[in-house]
């Protein structure tokens, strides 16, 4: 089952997701500013639902991709199709939340109601192109089936009162018309009425009491009211059944006759009311999964058509999705941003992975965080059938998208920045393969600058041993200057005016020489006070910091691996490497810098033999 899993959907993990902004922001949380409102223009609430279930699970399977494609492209390509079927989208309503409620029998009468316009307006969707929408449908929901739909629609449109929109209530939920035994039964104490007036005309004829008053409670029922002054009036066939202040009430075996049957009628009415409720209630539910396969239909639908709709608004493109190991972008854009900041202000830019690994250096503030997220959501969107943003895309099939960016810590749990930082990146180590995409952005921030430089070194290694495509922008501008045969090296570019910068957005060939981190301070507003200190401080420790840099780095290339023999195969895989100069490890490199140190520090024509063979140990130990 796993292996089927890994092989139908491109799996990514909730630290990736988080950090793309698929349905949160790293900013508040909320669901502004992120992939899924970029792209959703779904007009239903279940097709909304879809959406987010297919960017939560990517398809990973070349074939299937592309029968979404088709749909999306059917819809892009035929607007007024596009635009009829949205019309009747926008007066669905949520048919399987409805379904849900009436089998847990929390509906209301308005329920049915929208269940039978739900079917309708699936109805009226597939009116036309009927042959090729029915390939939506599960293959048992064949034309008898749906005639069977049809009419459970057509019987609850007639038999519920569409104008009563409150909770069930006796007389107000069936319409009249619907059943002919409760109009009769509804006629008798519609009846009553103007029986009881006949019947009272007809007693103050006979009695003489032009007095004489009808009325009813519901303690002693119907009676007849007779005032004090005509009580001699009263015939020996009234009864008494209650005396007031000012008179009498009477009763009679015709009123009580006309009191049963009144009675009896609005008893009947009720009963006879809910038992056709009920039986409607147990239709839909005895066809649930008829209802949900015309729900999940209506989904799929909704959701086609916003991809076609965001591609016609935003000048997306459908990828070429192949089975080849390729990943090639032309002109790609971020979808959130673009959408964030509007149509023609986003700089595109491009991306041919020919080789698999892209070392990426700039400015803060340049745009490499955005470039390493574009790329990724573009693959992302590619693989749930959807159009990009980009105006060419061939995209092999990937099994898995990781994201390293950010900084975020977890201090219930006693968790740093780093120690996070540190933890995301093993697991991408460990689970990356040839077929997985990888965006790291700024590795190795949370220690010390010599600390963080070799564990960027070796995570980059160790991306390149595995073969994944790896985007992997760094402020480490070091690592460019190592051997970099089978590695991209790519910059952003800057133009500088007068001392100021301008960023420019734009992906180019290259390296970085600079991050420009006061320009950035600076832009944030930081006292100019500050800046002039942290620009002096820059300049008188500049030089020392090259120097010590360029000959750290000289040593590193000259490392002999004959040298480390010794150490046992781990150690050894870590730091050799075809293409590359074999670098020490984190401790390594602070062992290198003591033993610098320590002959800085030491004159030999004062050294006694015992002090020179000691100081021969401690730099054999350290090396």
């Amino acid at each position: 089952y796993k292996v089927l899993v890994s092989r139908l959907y491109l799996s990514m993990d909730e630290s990736t997701r988080r950090n793309l902004e698929l349905f949160k922001n790293l900013y508040d949380g909320k669901s502004a500013a992120t992939l899924f409102s970029a792209v959703n223009r779904c007009k239903t609430q279940s097709g909304a639902r879809l959406l987010k279930e297919w960017m939560s699970f990517p398809l990973g399977d070349r074939v299937l991709i592309e029968e979404r494609q088709a749909w999306a492209s059917f819809f892009k390509d035929n607007t007024s199709e596009l635009n009829r079927v949205r019309g009747v989208l926008s007066s669905s309503s949520d048919l399987d939340r409805l379904i849900s409620r009436i089998l847990m029998r929390r509906e209301t009468p308005r329920d049915l109601a929208s269940v039978s316009a739900s079917i309708s307006n699936f109805a009226l969707v597939i009116a036309e192109n009927a042959d090729r929408y029915r390939t939506l449908l599960p293959p048992d929901i064949g034309e008898e089936t749906l005639v069977k739909v049809f009419d459970l629609a057509a019987r609850l449109a007639k038999a519920i009162d569409s104008e009563y929109l409150g909770l069930y209530k006796p007389g107000d939920v069936i319409a009249s018309g619907y059943d002919a035994e409760l109009d009769r039964i509804r006629s008798l104490g519609a009846r009553s009425g103007s029986m009881l007036e006949s019947y009272l005309a007809s007693e103050r004829e006979k009695t003489g009491i032009t007095t004489l008053k009808l009325g009813s409670n519901k303690v002693f029922g119907y009676f007849l009211e007779v005032s004090k002054g005509q009580l001699q009036k009263v015939p020996s066939h009234f009864m008494r059944k209650q005396t007031l202040v000012n008179g009498e009430r009477f009763t009679t075996d015709t009123l009580e006759r006309y009191e049963r049957e009144i009675l009896s009628s609005s008893t009947m009415a009720e009963e006879r009311e809910r038992e056709l409720y009920d039986a409607l209630c147990g239709e839909v539910s005895d066809m649930s999964r008829e209802l949900k396969a015309i729900s999940g239909f209506m989904a799929l639908i909704d959701v086609y058509s916003s991809f076609a709709t965001v591609a016609i608004e935003s000048d997306w493109t459908m990828p070429v999705i192949t089975d080849d190991d390729v990943l090639e972008i032309r002109e790609g854009r971020h979808p959130v941003v673009e959408a964030e900041t509007g149509m023609g202000r986003f700089t595109a830019n491009d991306l041919d992975m020919e080789k698999r690994f892209f070392l990426i250096t700039g400015p803060n503030m340049a745009g490499k965080s955005t470039y390493l997220r574009q790329n990724a959501l573009i693959i992302l969107l590619s693989h749930i059938g959807s159009f990009v943003p980009a105006k060419y895309a061939k995209i092999g099939v990937t099994d898995k998208i990781f994201c390293r960016v950010g900084a975020t810590d977890n201090l219930a749990r006693g968790e740093s920045t780093f120690l996070i930082e540190m933890q995301e990146t093993s697991f991408i180590l460990r689970n990356s393969t040839a077929r997985s995409f990888v965006i790291v952005d700024e590795i190795g921030r949370g220690t010390s600058s010599q600390d963080g430089m070799a564990i960027a070194y070796a995570v980059m290694r160790a991306l390149i041993r595995c073969g994944c495509k790896t985007l992997f922008a760094t402020h480490y501008h070091e690592l460019t200057l190592l051997d970099n045969s089978g590695i991209s090296l790519k910059t952003l570019l800057v133009r500088e005016d007068g001392g100021r910068v301008e960023f420019l957005r734009r992906v180019v060939d290259g390296r970085a020489n600079s991050s420009y981190g006061l320009h950035v301070a600076r832009m944030a507003g930081m006292p100019a006070s500050v800046l002039k200190d942290a620009a002096s401080f820059q300049r008188s420790h500049a030089e020392d910091y090259s120097m010590q840099q360029r000959s750290l780095f000289t040593d590193f290339e000259n490392t002999d691996d004959s040298q480390n023999s010794s150490r046992d195969d781990q150690a050894d895989d870590i730091t050799s490497e075809s293409g590359f100069a074999a670098i020490p490890a984190a401790d390594s490199l602070s062992n290198l810098l003591k033993i610098k140190e320590m002959l800085a520090d030491t004159d030999p024509n004062e050294l006694t033999p015992m002090e020179a063979l000691s100081l021969v140990a401690q730099l054999k130990s350290l090396l």
